[in-house]
C-alpha cells in the first residue's frame, strides 16, 4: 500500500510500519510506527518496569491494511493490529504496593492471563503536506501496562530536540551520571525532534507529553500513548484505580519531515498548527447594514524572524490594546521584523505584565 505527493513518498509494509522517502533531502525512514507494550509497575509519576519483563511488539506481525478513503485532496488508510498482551501485573505488585516497596526495588511480573488489544490507526496523507498525520483508537482492558508508539529516525545524532515553556530544548540522547531516574523517559509540550546537517523528522502530538529517545534502536524516538498504573506513588499507599485507564482511548500524533537544523526548518511552526484547528466563520453580504467586502486576501499581521515564534495574540487585561506575544527558541540573538495591519497603530514595546514600553521604529509600515 502507498500513498505519495510531491513532498514524499509513503509505504505502508504487512506489519503495518511505515517506510517513508523525504524527497527533498532524500532521507528514508524505516520500521516507523510500530507499537511497544510493556509492564509498568511504577506510578503516577514514574515508570518502571522490573528487568526480565519482555516488551511485546507489534512489529513483525501482518496487519489489516484497507484504503479507508481516497479524494483529490488526501488519501487514509486503515491498519488493524490485534496485540496479546498480559491483563495485569502479577500478584507479587499488589504485595509490594501494600508493603510501600519502593517502585526502583520491585521485582514484580506480568500475570499469565492474556488479553486482546485491538489497535486501529488512520494514516492521513494530504495533498501538499510534507507530513502524515496519524490517529490510533483502542479500547484498554488491561492494568499495570505501558504503550508507546516507535519511530526509528535513523540518524546518527547525539543529541535531540523538544519543545518546553517559551524555549526549544537541546537534550544528550544519552543521561548523564547524575540522572536517578530510572526511565529514560523526558518532558515534552508537543514535539520532538532529531536530524542532522541534511534534515530530520519530528514528532508532534496532542498530549501526549511522554516521550524517550533510544540510543540503541536507531535513536528512535519513542512516544507514550497510554500509562495504566494503580498508586499515586507518594509517601504512602494511595490507590488510584482510574489511572488505569480502562475503557475506549485514541492518540493523535503526526510525523513531520523537513531540512536542516530543527529551530530554523519550519517543522516547528508546522507542530504548533497541529494543536490548533481551522475555524472558519461566515461573514454578512456585502450591503447588508452597511458591511464592506474584505479583500481577497489580506494579513492581520505578519513577520519575519527565523527561530522566533508566535506563542500569544490577545487584547490586553482591561484595555483595548492588543498584545501579541513572541519567544526565540534559539540558543542565538535573532531579529523580528513585524509588519501589522494599519488597525494596530502605534507598535510599542512591552513585558510579561504587559506595561508600556518604548515605542517601536517603523519604516514604510515595517517595525
Amino acid at each position: 500500500c502507498r500513498m505519495e505527493n510531491a513532498h514524499i513518498r509513503v509505504v505502508i509494509q504487512k506489519d503495518g510500519t511505515l517506510e517513508v522517502t523525504d524527497k527533498h533531502n532524500g532521507n528514508s525512514y524505516r520500521n516507523l510506527c510500530y507499537f511497544e507494550d510493556t509492564l509498568d509497575a511504577g506510578n503516577e509519576y514514574i515508570y518502571f518496569c522490573p528487568e526480565g519483563n519482555k516488551p511485546v511488539l507489534s512489529k513483525g506481525k501482518e496487519a489489516e491494511i484497507r484504503l479507508a478513503e481516497e479524494t483529490d485532496f488526501r488519501a487514509v488508510y486503515e491498519i488493524r493490529q490485534k496485540l496479546l498482551i498480559p491483563a495485569s501485573a502479577d500478584e507479587r505488585l499488589e504485595q509490594e504496593q501494600k508493603r510501600m516497596v519502593d517502585f526502583r526495588e520491585r521485582k514484580a511480573g506480568r500475570s499469565r492471563e492474556v488479553r486482546e488489544m485491538e489497535l486501529c490507526t488512520f494514516v492521513t496523507l494530504t495533498r501538499l503536506g510534507r507530513k502524515v498525520e496519524i490517529r490510533t483508537e483502542f479500547e484498554n482492558m488491561a492494568k499495570d501496562h505501558r504503550l508507546r508508539v516507535i519511530i526509528p529516525t535513523g540518524i546518527e545524532k547525539e543529541f535531540h530536540y523538544a519543545d518546553s515553556v517559551f524555549e526549544v530544548v537541546k537534550r544528550p540522547n544519552r543521561h548523564r551520571a547524575a540522572w536517578k531516574n530510572p526511565s529514560g523517559c523526558e518532558h515534552q509540550q508537543y514535539v520532538s525532534a532529531v536530524c542532522d546537517e541534511k534534515g530530520g523528522i519530528a514528532v508532534a502530538n496532542k498530549g501526549l507529553y511522554e516521550y524517550e529517545v533510544l540510543p540503541e534502536q536507531e535513536n528512535a524516538l519513542a512516544v507514550t500513548l497510554l500509562r495504566a498504573v494503580g498508586e499515586m506513588g507518594d509517601w504512602g499507599v494511595f490507590p488510584t484505580p482510574e489511572a488505569q485507564c480502562p475503557g475506549k482511548q485514541s492518540a493523535e500524533y503526526e510525523l513531520i519531515f523537513f531540512d536542516g537544523d530543527f529551530p530554523d526548518s519550519g517543522a516547528y511552526e508546522e507542530a504548533s498548527m497541529f494543536q490548533a484547528p481551522w475555524i472558519t466563520a461566515a461573514l454578512s453580504p456585502a450591503g447588508e447594514k452597511g458591511e464592506k467586502w474584505l479583500p481577497s486576501c489580506e494579513s492581520f499581521l505578519e513577520w519575519e524572524g527565523k527561530g522566533i515564534y508566535l506563542s500569544g495574540l490577545k487584547k490586553k487585561d482591561g484595555d483595548k490594546d492588543i498584545m501579541v506575544r513572541f519567544f526565540n527558541g534559539t540558543e542565538e540573538e535573532r531579529e523580528l521584523c513585524l509588519k501589522p495591519a494599519a488597525a494596530f497603530g502605534k507598535c510599542r514595546k512591552s513585558n510579561v505584565l504587559e506595561q508600556e514600553g518604548t515605542v517601536l521604529e517603523e519604516k514604510e509600515g515595517v517595525y
